[in-house]
């Protein structure tokens, strides 16, 4: 699924992009953390259990999402003209193929 926003909120992970700034950034700087303890919770973080991505595959996910939001920001304040074009998410998980990432390094 590509996501194109119809709302403020993520309909998939309820991520809401109407946050204040500061509060948007404390989120982003408690996610290494938080991925982390969630990932040593699980017995096999590989395991996708019929889902298309697997948790391990989902942090690479974020990674992603922190990249292409680092570049998006940079291109609206550099370059707002350029716009910002979406991405596919899964094509994107298959290109780097996320399932042989290692977890620990995301």
């Amino acid at each position: 699924m590509r996501w194109q926003p119809v709302g403020p909120a993520c309909a998939e992970c309820g991520f809401d992009w109407d946050i204040p700034r500061r509060d948007a950034l404390n989120l982003v700087a408690r996610l290494p953390d938080a991925a982390a303890a969630v990932m040593s919770r699980l017995r096999d973080p590989t395991h996708r259990d019929g889902a298309r991505w697997s948790a391990a595959m989902y942090v690479w996910h974020l990674v992603d999402v922190m990249r292409i939001g680092t570049e998006r920001l940079l291109t609206l304040t550099h370059d707002p003209d350029r716009g910002i074009p979406c991405w596919d998410e899964n094509a994107l998980a298959e290109d780097r193929r996320y399932q042989r990432l290692s977890p620990a390094v995301g």
